[in-house]
């Protein structure tokens, strides 16, 4: 008796799979974008004026531009680009801009930033009614040094809960991305033709 229900389910079995072909069926719908794949953080370190060379001003601001050609219209307009000041010559300490500096008996100076697609613009203006004192000199006569990271809108999907002006979570993210830096453009770049790179 087990034998013929067994015989009888493997009979089953081998109709029942036999009566699934059949003519293909028509094209299904396309699927939704993927997340781009290829590298999509780019980094780079600038110096823009090295001790003992003072800043220029426009009377308002010390000001310094930096050409950025990682920052493309895309990440202008649908990513990120943040920026964060180093004043430890071994890099190990970042502050995000934008930010205050309090300068106990210097008067406060506010460190801000705009950007244009391939440049950031730095600024760094005095509250106490004159431009003051050049960032360079503030800070005891060291050079002050940026790291400016570009971030492709597809990372910040990826990544929602960074906080994006925390220095160590962006280069976590950076590295995630890419952990052998593969694509990851990592550059020193110089400001302009008269300034310095570190």
């Amino acid at each position: 008796m087990k034998t013929l229900r067994f015989t009888s389910f493997a009979a089953g079995l081998a109709l029942l799979f036999a009566g699934c072909t059949g003519p293909v069926g028509p094209q299904g719908a396309p699927g939704a974008d993927g997340l781009n794949g290829n590298a999509n953080v780019a980094h780079s370190f600038y110096t823009p004026y090295t001790w003992p060379n003072t800043w220029p001003n426009n009377t308002t601001s010390w000001y310094a531009t930096l050409l950025d050609p990682n920052l493309t219209q895309a990440i202008q307009d649908q990513g990120a680009t943040e920026v964060f000041l180093t004043i430890d010559p071994n890099g190990t300490t970042w502050t995000a801009l934008p930010f205050t500096y309090y300068g106990g008996l210097n008067p406060n100076y506010i460190w801000a930033y705009t950007t244009n697609t391939g440049q950031i613009n730095l600024t760094f203006t005095s509250e106490g009614g004159s431009v003051g004192t050049d960032p360079n000199t503030i800070y005891g006569g060291v050079s002050c040094g940026f790291k400016v990271v570009d971030i492709e809108a597809s990372v910040m999907k990826r990544h929602p809960n960074t906080d994006w002006k925390n220095y160590y979570q962006v280069m976590s993210v950076a590295h995630a991305e890419n952990p052998n830096n593969t694509g990851i453009s990592v550059r020193t770049i110089q400001a302009n033709a008269n300034q310095s790179v570190k």
